[in-house]
């Protein structure tokens, strides 16, 4: 599994199937927070040879997640952060210091570009968790005893579910500091709900969705704690 802690794959992609990286784009974008407000939450679409997925804060933060269907390695690249209007919704790209252009807005969906043999095709995006319902699309499967891994801004990052508690590792890339916390769990509407104080509370923006890729096994997961938000998998 290789994980990237940045989005300069993606900023990437965007540069090369796309024609408006240009530093003038951001003077051309009328962003729409009420538009914004209604697009929050995890959105996945499934292409040829890869699956594509996006997480849209509430505060205007964003990850990029691609799974390679081909080899199901699962990429994932923080995006500091997004811009939507009536057309088109945008990410900040490093390379080209603006918002360009990552998928087309239309009826209450996007739809972006996926590579495929030859080709360059349309993806259709649905999305599959809606914070203002507070559930889910796709239905998770057995957590106990599994472990997802994956990366956070700070290094490496892992959750190993038991039976009603799961155990948080990150392993901080520069100091090797590994740190540990541990939250109860509990799955309602299709979401893993989070509790880091005994079950007192259940917070709404902690959770867990599944991202469904069929028909192999591998399972993949998203997962905002808050600090740490980020494309996990138990490959």
């Amino acid at each position: 599994m290789k994980i990237l802690r940045h989005c300069s794959f993606f900023a990437l992609l965007f540069l090369l199937v796309s024609c408006v990286a240009d530093e003038e784009i951001d003077k051309e974008i009328e962003d729409n927070p009420q538009i914004a407000s209604s697009v929050t939450g995890v959105w996945s679409g499934e292409g040829i040879m890869y699956i594509q997925c996006k997480y849209l804060r509430a505060d205007r933060t964003m990850i990029d997640g691609l799974i390679d269907k081909a080899i199901f390695d699962l990429y994932s690249g923080f995006c500091s952060s997004w811009k939507i209007d009536e057309k088109a919704l945008y990410s900040w790209s490093e390379e080209a210091k603006s918002h360009v252009w990552t998928a087309d807005y239309t009826n209450g969906a996007f739809i972006g570009l996926n590579i495929g043999p030859n080709s360059m095709i349309n993806l259709s995006y649905s999305r599959i968790y809606n914070p203002a319902t507070g559930k889910a699309t796709t239905k998770l499967p057995n957590m106990v005893g599994e472990e997802f891994k994956g990366s956070c801004h700070e290094g490496s990052f892992s959750l190993s579910f038991k039976e009603k508690r799961v155990v948080r590792t990150v392993i901080n890339a520069k100091t090797g500091n590994v740190t540990e916390k541990e939250y109860l769990w509990k799955i309602e509407n299709n979401v893993i709900r989070f509790s880091d104080d005994e079950g007192t509370t259940w917070p709404d923006d902690i959770f867990g969705v599944r991202i469904y890729v069929s028909p192999h096994n591998w399972k993949y997961i998203f997962v905002d704690l808050g600090d740490i938000y980020t494309f996990l998998s138990n490959k």
